[in-house]
């Protein structure tokens, strides 16, 4: 399984080139004034709302949310964009994980890692 991550410091996120290449794949874009009560908290950071297959998701989703790091959209575009695709203070990269297995990112000051899940008590 591939999965995108950010390798330095900042944060993920994608240029302007890798939403364009979203775009072209299918991805839908509403805009701001768009967004309703139900839209995820997050968007009020973010000037669009990008969704693949017609469902509502914002750009904050998009970028962060486990499951669309390992959408093969968002992989293929990282790896035909090259360092293209990096938006401000990203470096973003596919990294191959085994499938089957359960999986999270973690991160410290935005630089980011693929971690098998595991049971934590606190």
């Amino acid at each position: 399984m591939k999965v995108v991550i950010n390798t330095c410091y900042g944060g993920f996120n994608l240029s302007d080139a890798a939403l364009e290449a979203l775009i072209e794949r299918g991805w839908t874009v509403q805009s701001y004034s768009d967004i309703t009560e139900e839209s995820p908290p997050q968007i009020v950071e973010y000037p669009i709302n990008v969704s693949p297959n017609g469902q509502r998701y914002s750009l904050w989703t998009v970028v962060c949310d486990e499951n669309y790091r390992a959408h093969p959209d968002i992989v293929a575009v990282v790896e035909e964009l090259g360092d293209a695709v990096n938006g401000a203070m990203s470096k973003l990269k596919v990294v191959e994980i085994p499938d089957k297995i359960e999986w999270t990112i973690q991160e410290h000051g935005g630089k980011e890692w693929v971690a098998e899940k595991h049971r934590v008590w606190e």
